[in-house]
């Protein structure tokens, strides 16, 4: 400790690195100040200072349409793209929802896709739930895979099995599941205006929850490096959810298709709750 104590003062100092620690110590303490935020929210929903809920009101109770897409090799990936859907499934939300498995490359293990879709279509759902499996011929890659499944509903719509596109679009990775009543908060924030422009969002993110079998879950889990490596992720991994105007047509509304990942500082909102 000695050792070390010395380095970062008179070493560091000597041979000019000194700035280069005490500016990469700042940045460390910025990225880390969102974990103080987060738990200052979460004490004032615990006692009451925020609303904890996030009920839709009645007129905001849009459709929706969800995509998971997804390889589809073996076993397991079938049985975790399962459980995502079902997840999707039980998750009440108020709305119409239309859930779309799409697969790509349905070629890559050809017994797998049939029995997918034969589960889909024996699967109990909610009245105001639908199912469907879609897949590309060869493996494309995770866009064209969701933009096969969009181009399903605009066919649904067109063939007048739906009444028009839906208006919320959510992108969920298929080894996922969904917390509770998680479509209907994050549709709820996306119909909350903004304070300062008085306009609605076009674009929320998920609170990620790290597993609490991987997560901090005490003192001596601060010193996992596979732990600290968990959360980390959950702070980088955002997806996007868009609001879709209804008033565009549906080419339009879709400038942020494809844009299912970005790097940003994340609330683990969920991870602490």
């Amino acid at each position: 400790m000695d050792h070390l104590f010395w380095y970062f003062t008179g070493a560091a100092r000597a041979y000019g690195l000194f700035p280069v620690l005490r500016a990469a110590l700042i940045c460390g303490l910025l990225y880390q100040v969102d974990l103080a935020v987060v738990l200052g929210r979460w004490l004032c929903r615990k006692i009451g200072i925020l609303p904890s809920r996030s009920t839709l009101e009645a007129h905001h109770r849009h459709s929706a349409l969800i995509v998971l897409p997804t390889l589809l090799r073996g076993q397991e990936e079938l049985n975790g793209l399962k459980r995502a859907m079902r997840s999707v499934v039980q998750n009440q939300y108020p709305g119409h929802l239309v859930v779309v498995a799409c697969i790509d490359g349905r070629a890559e293990c050809p017994g797998l896709f049939p029995r997918l879709e034969a589960w889909a279509a024996r699967e109990p759902v909610p009245q105001n739930v639908e199912l469907h499996v879609v897949g590309t011929p060869v493996r494309m890659g995770k866009a064209m895979a969701m933009d096969q499944g969009v181009e399903h509903v605009k066919t649904l719509v067109a063939a007048g099995r739906l009444a028009r596109f839906p208006t919320f679009f959510f992108n969920m990775d298929a080894d996922s599941t969904l917390g509770k009543n998680a479509l209907q908060r994050m549709a709820f924030q996306l119909t909350r205006k903004r304070w300062l422009t008085g306009t609605p969002h076009l674009i929320v993110t998920s609170n990620v929850l790290v597993s609490p079998e991987e997560c901090v879950v005490g003192l001596r889990s601060l010193l996992s490096t596979r732990r600290w490596l968990a959360t980390l992720v959950g702070r980088e991994y955002l997806t996007l959810f868009t609001y879709l105007d209804p008033a565009k047509e549906i080419a339009e509304s879709f400038d942020f298709i494809g844009l299912s990942i970005v790097e940003s500082v994340s609330a683990l909102e969920a991870s602490v709750a």
